[in-house]
């Protein structure tokens, strides 16, 4: 793998340096923009094609053989990095000093940071465009060789170029197999970087520089023979196909299921040609999980497209019209903002749902996507909407979540419920999930049981791979399911037993708040009252030295079965730290609970 540092000309306005990894020249006159940088070794060979400036470098990945010589760069020259990994770039120094070394299961590429930090001027979004003078260059993700690469596509001296980082080495080759491991044992890089092969190849380059390795020429037949080796060594570590081979199954004729994807989603299909989703998450689980699992501190979930082009191809569909989440969770609602954004999908949603999924920073719950989603129609707990030829009722359904819906439709002679993940199916029987931070309450599970009965549901449309038929005797027994968990509840716990159930009886909302030194922000500790009886709540807030509120303290009474809130404003001090914990010291009548709730100011 011995490199050689020498300037090759591509074509008239295209060179290719080799250093510690290929640098690509694309010239504009007296001036250039680069693919990567390597070494810096670059720098002193430009002037032999003309070039006096740098305006920019664009990074492919985050690998120091790829940017270990941006400390050389001149200040002038502006630096553009993957989105989902400019921590990494910019702030190398915290990424160290969190870096988990001990008891980590962790095999991602992660270790091959820069160790010290330097300036990002932007970052590169995945299916946006960089325009630089007359190019563009389109951002493709690339995820396999690392969490966060990109590639980057332009047309150049009359063809379409592909600067592809690691993703392919030459015709059938990666440049290395351990950066592809992310788990311990585990095959994901492989799965996810056939995923990137393959819509690689759909935009059908003319060209592909690798980041290590040889322009490629014939890309077509380059990815075609890399795809088939991965394709086998994926089914030699697992057993099984990668996700590029999955496809949708038919339940009825105007129903698909995805029952590859992270979660179950479902494709209403209309006589017209359009298409509604019930849910849209990632492409597998691979998708998904290879981030959650491995989760680094610097990480946000990333969502790649799928299955559109398969609706449309496969399927005959002409249009996604609208989309409809059954909750809020990330594995069934990620590739939502993408939807809106790039295809024009509309998003309607319960009522109940709209605000977090518009401005989850409000909220501290399990399985949050941080992108916000406008919701185009909001639907109220039990309203029928029309979609077509179609009639949907729709109802709050919050067996896992408060924040859950079910929907259920006549169609192809059956009557279809979309449930999410509020019920799972335990063979004989129907069961609900317990999961205490995502807000159940006591009263959750029985009234999911309730919501079935209005429904009256012959087949049940689950979350994650469950296609169940139901009949009364599995809804009664759904009935004496949510009863007993009432009962166990009772048993376990003091009364009210709300309180034991519920962590967010008392929250500060919003949860996350971004302000200057200066600022006032607006907060609110709200409470919940479990009690049989009328509660006097009081509560004040801690702050930072130097931090003060608006009133130092507040009360409220609080009727029997009712929320109640108290209503602050806090004056934003100095702190050294970016992020500052703020608390309520909460008293109920005359039991103090102590500092029960907490929120975050991201100092900005």
């Amino acid at each position: 793998m011995k490199t050689h540092a020498a300037l090759e000309r591509l074509s008239d306005n295209l060179a290719m340096f080799r250093d510690t990894c290929n640098v690509f020249v694309v010239k504009d006159g007296s001036r250039t923009l680069l693919v990567d940088f390597g070494s810096g070794q670059i720098l002193d060979s430009l002037r032999s094609l003309g070039i006096s400036r740098v305006d920019w470098v664009l990074h492919t990945h985050h690998h120091r053989d790829q940017c270990q010589g941006d400390r050389f760069l001149p200040r002038q020259t502006k630096i553009a990095v993957p989105f989902h990994e400019r921590p990494l770039f910019e702030d190398a120094e915290n990424f160290w000093r969190n870096k988990q070394i001990y008891d980590s299961y962790n095999d991602q590429s992660s270790c091959f940071t820069l160790t010290k930090s330097i300036r990002v001027d932007r970052a590169l979004e995945d299916y946006e465009y960089f325009e630089w003078r007359s190019h563009q260059f389109f951002v493709l993700p690339a995820l396999g060789h690392t969490h966060g690469s990109i590639g980057l596509l332009t047309d150049l001296d009359g063809r379409r170029v592909a600067f592809t980082g690691d993703m392919i080495y030459s015709p059938g080759k990666l440049w290395n197999l351990y950066d592809f491991q992310h788990s311990y044992g585990g095959a994901e890089g492989i799965d996810l970087n056939l995923f990137s092969l393959r819509d690689l190849k759909r935009t059908q380059p003319d060209l592909i520089l690798p980041s290590h390795g040889n322009p490629m020429s014939e890309p077509d037949e380059s990815i075609t023979k890399t795809m088939d080796n991965l394709r086998q060594y994926h089914l030699y570590l697992t057993g099984q196909p990668p996700t590029i081979d999955r496809t949708f199954r038919k339940l009825s004729p105007h129903l698909l299921v995805a029952p590859h994807a992270c979660c179950t989603f479902y494709v209403l299909l209309s006589d017209s040609g359009k298409a509604m989703l019930i849910d849209y998450g990632a492409a597998s689980g691979n998708h998904f999980y290879a981030h959650v699992r491995q989760f680094e501190s610097w990480e946000k979930q990333r969502f790649v497209e799928h299955s559109i082009h398969e609706l449309k191809v496969d399927w005959g569909v002409k249009s996604v019209e609208v989309v409809i989440p059954t909750h809020y969770h990330d594995d069934h609602t990620c590739g939502i903002p993408h939807l809106q954004k790039h295809h024009g999908v509309k998003l309607w949603a319960l009522d109940l749902m709209a605000n977090i999924l518009e401005n989850p920073h409000e909220y501290n719950v399990p399985c949050l996507l941080p992108y916000p989603m406008r919701v185009n129609r909001r639907i109220r707990d039990g309203e029928t909407v029309n979609w077509e030829e179609y009639e949907l009722k729709v109802v709050h359904f919050p067996g896992q979540t408060e924040y859950h819906m079910a929907m259920a439709v006549t169609m192809d002679g059956q009557r279809v419920a979309f449930i999410g993940d509020s019920i799972w199916d335990a063979g004989t029987a129907l069961s609900q999930p317990i999961i205490h931070r995502n807000v159940v309450t006591a009263a959750s599970h029985r009234k999911c049981a309730e919501k079935m009965e209005e429904l009256q549901p012959q087949v049940l449309a689950g979350g994650h791979g469950s296609w169940i038929p139901v009949d009364q005797g599995k809804l009664h027994t759904l009935h004496d399911r949510a009863q007993s968990t009432r009962e166990m509840f009772e048993r376990l716990l003091p009364e009210p037993s709300e309180i034991g159930v519920n962590p967010r009886w008392i929250a500060i909302f919003p949860y996350q708040m971004a302000a200057r030194t200066g600022d006032t922000a607006r907060v609110k500790v709200g409470i919940q009252n479990y009690h049989a009886h009328r509660i006097v709540a009081k509560a004040s807030l801690v702050l930072p030295p130097g931090w003060t509120s608006a009133p130092k303290s507040a009360s409220v009474r609080i009727d029997p079965g009712a929320r109640s809130s108290m209503d602050f404003k806090v004056k934003v001090g100095r702190s050294k730290n970016r992020r500052v914990a703020i608390a309520a010291d909460v008293t109920l009548d005359s039991i103090q609970l102590g500092q029960i709730a907490e929120a975050v100011i991201d100092l900005v």
